[in-house]
């Protein structure tokens, strides 16, 4: 079968032990986010219907934790220190989501729920497979292999089908988070236009 050039450039670096090289670069994102919303929900339902946040603030912020360790990652393995062969740094530690949880829970107790979605990216990404990472200073100052940073955006977008085509299970959590983020908007939309309607219409009688 042809290579249509979606393969990253990848590199086992010396020194690094764990699981084999990928081969590819990939970024999941429905998976995270909408993971993140279900779990919430269900945190929310197992409070006996107290009330918590679901305006459109509750899920901006739940997005923004559930995507933080990608969001410090990748820019960094993109264009600060792509020599390190792996996309998955400092921000897929351990040490990293407890110091997340930690400064919320100082400054911001009430968000700190919403912070917890950050430890729930490494559950997510199987980092448990990558004990150097995870656990990072603990066993060495080592990462373990991840995959090569040099590519393109053609390059990522074909990595993450690639992926999902050879490894069908993995397309399962990003269905799934897809379908919930979904049916959040629409809620939210619907809501919004509800409200619309009630402040054009105004109070009756």
């Amino acid at each position: 079968m042809r290579d249509l050039g979606f393969r990253a450039r990848g590199r086992n670096p010396k020194g690094c032990t764990g699981p084999q090289f990928l081969g590819e670069w990939t970024l999941f994102v429905f998976g995270h986010v909408g993971l993140s919303f279900l779990g919430y929900h269900l945190w929310g339902s197992s409070r006996g219907g107290e009330s918590f946040p679901k305006g459109p603030g509750a899920y901006v912020l739940l997005a923004f934790f559930s995507l933080l360790p990608d969001i410090v990652d990748k820019p960094l393995a993109l264009w600060v220190v792509p020599e390190l062969d792996t996309t998955r740094w400092m921000g897929h530690t351990l040490a990293f989501s407890a110091l997340v949880c930690a400064i919320v829970w100082r400054f911001l107790p009430d968000l700190l729920i919403f912070s917890l979605a950050c430890p729930g990216h490494l559950l997510l990404d199987s980092m448990w497979r990558s004990p150097h990472t995870l656990l990072f200073p603990l066993l060495g100052f080592k990462w373990d292999p991840g995959t090569d940073p040099n590519i393109s955006l053609w390059e990522l977008l074909g990595g993450n089908l690639r992926r999902i085509l050879s490894e069908p299970h993995l397309a399962l959590p990003e269905i799934i988070g897809l379908a919930v983020i979904l049916v959040i908007g629409a809620r939210l939309s619907w809501l919004a236009l509800a409200r619309g309607r009630e402040t054009y219409i105004g109070p009756r009688g």
